[in-house]
């Protein structure tokens, strides 16, 4: 019988991975893994042809399925319920972890996003670049493996050309050259906080290429897998009733196909998408650093004139060389990169299983921060197999919520922790909170200069602001400021949190009756026009 491995994904484009793994994996078979919440991901159609699994059935399956599982495998391994539920579960049955990098995410997002955090036996990325920066933010070095990217699109075709039909399909007239725009997801400005496009920055960039393209040219705008298609419809329309907008069911290699050129803010997978079809990519960041920035730094562009030109150099067959941009972020070609992927599988699979010893302390901390107990409590029975006995003690205190200054040093001196410290500070605020800080405690809380992190920090606005209010209410009102400048940039906050927001205020000294938000007002500038509409909409809503 063929052996099984499982896989985990978050959206669409994760399946299209799959499929891309199952065709050069003929021997094996893939089980999917889901919860109630992504089980929406069963209608598409990448997922045709593969079991599906929820994972309330985890234990169960693993137990009847016995020697064939071999592996597990992962789109992503961020802090979610569901990574933490099969990994848990990978742990007690004693089965490998395999986390697949699905794009350049140090690369494309200037650090400032990080998927890839939660301990896992193994990680394989696309380059040394993304190796280098997932070791500098705690990732263990043992468990890294560049192995190139290995879903470029290219690997699923299948030699027919469908470009005709796909113009007739978007309503592509004649000669008309396209121009392809890949946009990013939409920011609500509350929720969707990861995300730097906003409904201003998206108008400025679509009227931006609207206004640069050159004569018979036509705007296709592809938008991002997981943005809500008619609401994604209106936002673009909204800014230019002209442009074309692909429908989901096209994907962005179908539209590459028939593209002249690509054009994103920088910060997209589609750009190694592209160039790796040698299909010329120009960038307009609106802000953003760039992939391309100190390589290609003539291809990151200002504004519509800047675009324009280099439209103009295109059409004219002067075209730039992005030799410096592919030795950097995607040095091994994609064959090359899913055939390593595949043979390291499959010797994962043979080898005897040994684990990091601080995957487990890993998992518990960032599952315990967000407060996921059934995992927590499945987890700290294994806690007893590890020898370091003083680090034990402090973890289970703190998973207890009796930690003391003492026991977060320990935990913090003995981990490999790199990010792993916002997990151990939000546990640790949450008890502060409850019980109160004693002077030690917010001594050592503000000598912890790597909090807020500058990557993932969105996760734990929440627990900075309650970082902040302990702070300024201890004395330590200049370390109160450097986190509330860190996370001002995120809107909503007073929103989300109104009382902590209202009791911070008070502690800053600069809330009163009589001068109202007066802090945040001087702290926030002209985002505090937009805090006070809202919170005006919210109230008259209620």
């Amino acid at each position: 019988m063929k052996p099984i491995a499982l896989y985990l994904p978050f959206g669409p484009v994760h399946l299209r991975n799959l499929l891309i793994l199952s065709r050069h994996m003929p021997e094996w078979d893939f089980v999917i893994c889901h919860s109630t919440r992504t089980e929406s991901l069963a209608a598409c159609p990448a997922g045709n042809g593969f079991s599906w699994l929820n994972l309330d059935d985890i234990d169960s399956y693993l137990i009847a399925a016995g020697q064939r599982i071999k592996v597990a495998i992962f789109s992503k391994v961020f802090p979610d319920k569901e990574i933490f539920l099969l990994l848990a579960a990978l742990i007690r049955h004693k089965l490998p972890a395999i986390a697949i990098e699905e794009v350049n995410q140090h690369a494309m997002t200037e650090g400032r996003i990080n998927n890839y955090i939660v301990p896992i036996d193994h990680l394989f990325l696309a380059s040394p670049y993304e190796a280098d920066a997932l070791t500098g933010l705690g990732v263990p070095a043992e468990v890294v493996e560049v192995t190139g990217w290995p879903f470029h699109s290219q690997l699923l075709d299948d030699g027919i050309d469908h470009r005709s039909e796909i113009r007739a399909r978007l309503g592509i007239q004649g000669d008309e050259e396209v121009i392809t725009l890949a946009l990013s997801l939409l920011s609500d400005g509350a929720g969707a906080v990861a995300s730097t496009e906003t409904q201003r920055v998206r108008h400025d960039l679509i009227t931006t290429v609207e206004a640069a393209r050159l004569p018979g040219q036509r705007t296709v705008v592809k938008l991002h897998p997981r943005e809500d298609f008619d609401a994604g419809v209106r936002s673009v329309k909204s800014c230019s009733p002209r442009v074309i907008v692909a429908p989901p069911d096209l994907s962005i290699h179908h539209v590459l196909e028939i593209s002249a050129a690509c054009i994103n803010r920088g910060n997209s997978q589609v750009i190694l998408e592209a160039l790796l079809r040698s299909i010329p990519v120009l960038l307009v960041p609106l802000g953003l650093k760039t992939i391309f920035d100190g390589t290609n730094s003539k291809e990151v562009l200002s504004g519509s004139e800047d675009l324009r030109n280099a439209l103009l150099r295109l059409r004219r067959g002067i075209r730039p060389d992005y030799s410096a941009v592919l030795a950097n972020h995607s040095p091994i070609a994609p064959d090359r990169a899913i055939a390593r992927v595949v043979h390291r599988i499959e010797e994962i699979a043979c080898e005897p299983l040994t684990r990091h010893p601080d995957m487990l302390v890993g998992i518990l901390l960032w599952a315990a921060s967000l407060q996921y107990q059934d995992v927590t409590e499945s987890l700290v029975p294994h806690l007893s197999q590890d020898s370091r006995s003083d680090l034990l003690q402090s973890v289970k205190a703190l998973l207890r919520e009796c930690a003391t200054h003492h026991d977060i040093k320990t935990i913090l001196n003995n981990v490999n922790i790199g990010l792993l410290s916002q997990a151990v500070l939000a546990i640790w605020l949450r008890q502060l909170s409850k019980y109160g800080a004693n002077r030690e405690d917010l001594a050592l809380l503000s000598s912890i200069q790597d909090f807020p992190s500058d990557t993932n920090s969105y996760r734990y606005l929440q627990h900075y602001l309650l970082a902040a209010e302990l702070l300024a209410s201890g004395g330590y009102r200049d370390r109160a400021e450097v986190i509330l400048e860190k996370v001002k940039e995120y809107p909503g906050l007073s929103l989300r949190w109104p009382d902590l927001w209202r009791s911070l205020c008070w502690q800053m000294g600069d809330y009163t009756p009589r001068n109202g938000y007066y802090w945040m007002r001087r702290k926030l500038g002209r985002g505090f026009r937009k805090i006070r509409m809202q919170r005006r909409v919210l109230n008259e809503d209620n």
